[in-house]
Formats: C-alpha cells, structure tokens, sequence
C-alpha cells in the first residue's frame, strides 16, 4: 500500500500537479516524481495527468512508470500556503546557492526576475524566504534543473518531520484537499524522519513536442501502437455539412491510429464530398434523416475498436486528444464526457454562436460528446432509435452511478464556431430547419421560454467568470438574433415536414 501526495501549482483544481511525492509505509520511503517527467501513456508530462482525469489518471500514469499507489490525496495551491505562513524553519546548506526567482512567488519568472542566494552552513525558512527555497528552478548555472529542487524539498521536509509541526494544519480546510481514501491519511500519518527520501533516477533531459520534458534512459518515448485501433470515432452527420472535412482531418492527425467512422443522414452526397477532399474513410450515407439515436447505433455496428467515442460534424480535436482519451479509459473510467471550446475566444459572433447552441447539449461536461467502452453497450443496450432528441440522457440513465461519466475527466472538443453575422444566422436557421426534419420538439419553438432564457443565463454567468468577458458581453445582444433564427428555420422544417406528409 502507497499513498501518493501532489500540490497544484495554482489555486484551482483544474491547475497541475506541481509536486508529486509517493509515500509507502511499507519500505519506509519517501519518492518524489518530477513533475516534467514523461509519461508515455498519456504523450504528456505526468503533471497533466490528476488535472485531466483524477485521482485515476494520477494512478495510472504512475503505474505507468512502474510506481503503484494505491491512495491519494492532492492539495491546492491556498492549503500550503495557509500552512506555510506558519512555519518557520533552519536548514543546512552544504554549499552556495543562487538562482533567478520571479519577482514575486505567483508570477511568471518571464515578467521579472531577482537574484536569491542562500549560504552555509544554515538558513532559516519563512515567509517568502520559505517559497524560495521551495521553488526556485533556475541557476545561473545550465546545471540547474528541477531535480536540484526535488533536493531542497526534502531537506525542507526531514527538518519539519524533526520539529513539532502540525501537519494536519495542512489538511484542515476541506474544500482545498482531495482525498481518495481515508486510508491516505492514516499512511502519511505514519511518515518519520527516518524514513529515506528519494526521487526517481536514470533520468534525463529531452525535448517532444516542443516540450523539455525527463524521460527515463532507454525508454519508448511513446508506446508502440497496436496493429487494431483502441479507439473508433463516430463523426454525427446531418446533410453533409462542410465542417466535417475540418473534423475527419483533426482525427487523422491524431498520434495514434483511429478507427473513423462517419454515418450522416438528410442526404447530401457526404462520401463524394470527402472523395473530392482526398479524405478515404468509411461514410454511412442515409438520404433519410434519422434520430440521432438510429445513426449511432449504425456507427456502433459498423466499428470494431473496444472504445468508442461520438464527435458532431462541426467540431475538431487537437493534437493528443486520441491518446488522452485512451489513457483515460485505461486508468478504469468507463464512459467520459468532453467540454466544449470556442476556438475565437475574442470573438462576440462566435460566442453568440457557441451559446445559441449551448441548450441543446445534455450537461457541460458531455457537450463536446461521450466516449464509451464498447461493453456498455454489449450490457446495457443500445441507443432507443425512436427517440427524437435525448437519447444519450436516456442512455446514461440505464447506467449505474459508478459507470456514468466522471465529471473531474477533462476533455476538450473545439466547436467550429462562425466569425460573421451572416454565418451565424445561415448555421442557426440550417440548424433548426435540419432538427425539424426530423422531429417536431415544442422547446424548439419560439414560444418555449427556456430556449431564450438559458443561453442568455449561462452567457451572463461566464461575463462574470471567464477571462474573455467583454467579448462574451458583447455577444449578449447577438445571441436573440441567433436564437431567432434557429426558430425560424425550425419553422420552415415543420412546414416542409408537413407538406410532404399530405397525400
């Protein structure tokens, strides 16, 4: 049994893991993970890996690197700061140390630097003094790197353990800690001065991806890919939107092999369009338009991989997102959602469009899509096909609890969003009349007062709470255009649905 330890880098449980030390009672150790270092799986630095997927992905990615744990427990940035402003500390110091420090502890070493030093034979740690010690990284000499850091914490951590210091200080407030069991606490409370601190070894510096990163000497950089895709992706088609080149080329891109299936239905020559665009993948073309529910599991019977992941037509994924999404199910997460992105985040047209579209998706966390393992619906069935909007809440309802999606997983899908008037108003009144080809949904009316109120509602929260505010302000007075032009073209698709229903 091991208990593993992070503190996030920010205040926020959305920050990254900072420092990751593993404790096992057992042996008696103390093992600290750098943070940049490289874990194959994830095709990320392992400081990635609590922020996208929690204590499961922590987990995993350590098991990765051959570290089991087996609990853990993670605090924000406040907690050790709230701790810290009590401690007050002398260590040892072998030999002169300098470095360049940010001018203050929360700002980036970019905007400003200062030059620190600390002397022998001994130093005492507070305040300020005490966020050096912890954090500085850079040297004026090349050598420097954060496994010198890595040093300095545990000489911080042996001088604690010899003194009265209350840790449980550390944990007392609970909304700034984490803990996956209670039996985390019980091990770490068992930690002694004695106990021998390490860090992992054999190390060196490499770049991937643009990033400097450690990795371990003789190590795959990435794991080697199997000849059959884990992961098929079903890209959701209506009328064959031109979007869906953008989308099949961001899957193609990906660093792993995917199996990419389109199934789009309300006709329009989807395969030709794809052929003419050099793009060779398999399309479902139905010139019926079909419940949403009817496509997927057309895309379910036509796919192979054990994972499975829906993708609308008018949206992309970055680089990696294949990858984080397998390394996700592979930490044990059955079904996981993926938020949504606006990729113009400066621009109000596109805001006013990415709220216009916000009220139609189930929750936040699966409005970019759901990715399942495939035995879900091997035990649970497939989509209701007769259903004409709601079927993946429908779906999720036959779930038990611990089988639904986790909401601490963070995935992103990038929704191609317009950037002009005009081609907020063409997609909106498409979009309606394409969803009243099919079905006849009185909360597309313009009369139903939540389709106007909630996207209004979640476009004035975000003015409040997202760093592009005044663009999302700006956007406010767009958003009825937009909302108007859904409905008007849901008009038009109820009556043409009418008119060919006469005899």
């Amino acid at each position: 049994m091991a208990t593993v330890v992070g503190i996030l880098d920010r205040d926020s449980w959305s920050a990254r893991t900072d420092n990751i030390v593993v404790a096992d009672p057992a042996a008696k150790t103390l093992t600290w993970v750098p943070r940049d270092l490289w874990c194959p799986a994830l095709g990320d630095r392992i400081n990635e890996a609590f922020c996208l997927a929690g204590f499961a992905g922590l987990f995993h990615a350590l098991r990765v690197l051959g570290i089991q744990c087996d609990h853990g427990l993670v605090l924000r940035r406040s907690a050790t700061e709230h701790a810290a402003a009590k401690i007050s500390v002398e260590v040892p110091v072998t030999e002169p140390l300098d470095f360049l420090y940010p001018l203050a502890p929360l700002r980036p070493i970019e905007q400003g630097h200062k030059m620190i030093s600390f002397r022998p034979p001994a130093e005492r740690l507070e305040n300020e003094r005490l966020h050096q010690w912890v954090g500085a990284r850079r040297g004026e000499s090349p050598k420097s790197s954060d496994l010198d850091r890595i040093t300095r914490q545990q000489v911080l951590l042996r001088a604690l353990l010899e003194q009265p210091f209350d840790f449980k200080s550390v944990v007392a407030e609970p909304d700034l800690v984490r803990i996956s069991a209670a039996a985390a606490l019980a091990e770490l409370a068992s930690v002694e001065s004695s106990w021998r601190m390490n860090a992992v070894a054999d190390l060196r510096y490499q770049t991937i991806d643009g990033k400097s990163v450690l990795v371990k000497r003789d190590e795959a950089l990435r794991p080697a890919d199997k000849e059959s895709p884990q992961l098929a992706v079903l890209v959701l088609a209506l009328g064959a939107p031109s979007t869906a080149v953008e989308t099949i080329r961001s899957l193609q891109a990906q660093d792993l092999a995917v199996e990419v299936v389109v199934v789009n239905s309300g006709g329009g020559g989807m395969a030709q369009k794809l052929a003419r665009q050099g793009i060779d993948v398999t399309v479902l073309d139905r010139e019926e338009c079909l419940n949403p529910g009817a496509a997927r599991n057309i895309g379910i019977n036509a796919t192979t991989a054990p994972l499975l992941a829906f993708l609308a037509a008018d949206s992309v994924v970055n680089p990696g997102w294949a990858r984080r999404l397998v390394f996700v199910h592979q930490a044990g997460v059955a079904a996981t959602g993926s938020a949504l992105e606006n990729p113009h985040p400066h621009n109000p047209i596109a805001w006013a469009g990415h709220f216009a579209s916000w009220h139609r998706w189930v929750t936040a966390s699966l409005r970019g899509g759901v990715s399942y393992e495939r035995r879900l619906f091997d035990t649970y069935g497939l989509y209701r096909d007769d259903l004409p909007f709601g079927e993946d809440r429908e779906f999720l309802a036959r779930l038990p609890p611990e089988l639904r999606p986790d909401p601490s997983v963070k995935i992103r899908v990038i929704r191609l969003n317009p950037t002009r008037l005009s081609e907020l108003i063409s997609q909106q009144y498409l979009l309606g009349a394409q969803v009243n080809g099919i079905r006849n949904d009185p909360a597309n009316s313009a009369c139903s007062f939540s389709l106007w109120r909630a996207p209004l509602e979640r476009a004035w929260r975000a003015c409040r709470n997202v760093k592009n505010r005044a663009a999302i302000f700006l956007a406010l007075p767009l958003i009825p255009i937009a909302l108007a032009a859904y409905c008007l073209g849901g008009l038009a698709g109820h009556l043409a649905k009418s008119r060919d229903r006469r005899p």
